[in-house]
């Protein structure tokens, strides 16, 4: 039974292998890199056309609702345009310059190639799009796009694409792990050009499962960073759960000290070094300031 207007998050592939199928739910190990993307479809019966869509991703939440470990976007936080984006461009999908970007098939694809959407079910292939943008400063991603002119994508019974998401999951990741599309009203919506109508429709998260390493790995706790507070010890991820432990399954706890991704006795950082400097600055400016005092020269 169709459930109307929907927009879905789907896994498409992992690990540069494309799945059977587009998918709300996979099943992953730790390590693995999963192409998700968003798919809008079924708003024939409330609206004739979508010239202007919105639509977000719970990432903040999602990222961290496993048992251990995290699922963060591709690039995250530095390179944030990696694991977020529409693929709203055109290409050359036949002839001598296939692959290449194009405007159309007679100057950029030469006569025999085709012109045509990189994905050829983008929500808005075949119009003049006006723009097409992802708000990605926050881990909540958001994803949207609106046409020129009063014109728009007619509901054909598919799945129309409309954004990728890019995931890569940590090393220490376990369970399962929710990730949802914003329903609040302001955020997803659909609307159609003349008359000019909004509605919202329904939403579908994406189920990774991340299968969790039975035996005994290494649980490293990071102390915060502070110099003699980390610790490592060889424990089953259920016993690897304080905010500041990290867990590597079927790994030992010397092999995570040799390469550095568990430091037990760490350089001070530089705020580090900041706090104990500006420690012995106070110490010492209290100890002149009380001297001064002690023979009534107090000066500023």
């Amino acid at each position: 039974e169709s459930l109307g207007a929907t927009v879905s998050l789907k896994a498409v592939e992992v690990n540069a292998v494309p799945l059977a199928s587009p998918t709300n739910t996979v099943t992953v190990a730790a390590g693995d890199t999963i192409i998700a993307q968003i798919f809008i479809s079924g708003w024939g019966d409330e609206i004739d056309e979508v010239r202007i869509w919105q639509s977000g991703v719970l990432g903040k939440a999602g990222s961290t609702s496993g048992i251990s470990g995290t699922i963060l976007p591709l690039g995250w936080p530095d390179a944030t345009n990696d694991g977020g984006f529409i693929e709203a461009g055109l290409a050359c999908t036949s002839g001598p310059n296939v692959g290449e970007p194009c405007v159309n098939s007679m100057n950029d694809c030469l006569a025999t190639g085709l012109c045509d959407c990189v994905e050829p079910d983008f929500i808005m292939c075949g119009f003049d799009v006006s723009f097409c943008a992802v708000a990605n400063k926050t881990l909540d991603f958001r994803y949207g796009c609106i046409l020129f002119d009063d014109v728009g994508a007619v509901d054909d019974g598919g799945d129309f694409y409309a954004g990728t998401l890019i995931l890569e999951v940590s090393q220490d990741a376990c369970g399962t792990f929710t990730f949802a599309l914003d329903s609040e009203p302001e955020t997803n919506f659909l609307t159609s050009p003349v008359p000019e109508l909004t509605i919202h429709p329904v939403t579908e998260c994406l189920v990774i499962e991340v299968e969790c390493f039975t035996g005994a790995g290494a649980c490293c706790d990071s102390g915060n960073g502070l110099p003699g507070e980390a610790s490592c010890d060889r424990v089953v991820v259920e016993d690897c759960q304080c905010e500041t432990c990290s867990w590597f399954g079927d790994t030992a706890c010397a092999d995570l000290t040799a390469t550095g991704d568990c430091l037990l006795n760490p350089i001070p950082t530089v705020s580090e070094w900041g706090l104990v400097i500006l420690t012995l600055l106070l110490l010492t400016g209290a100890k002149l300031y009380f001297g001064r005092r002690r023979v009534g020269t107090v000066q500023w």
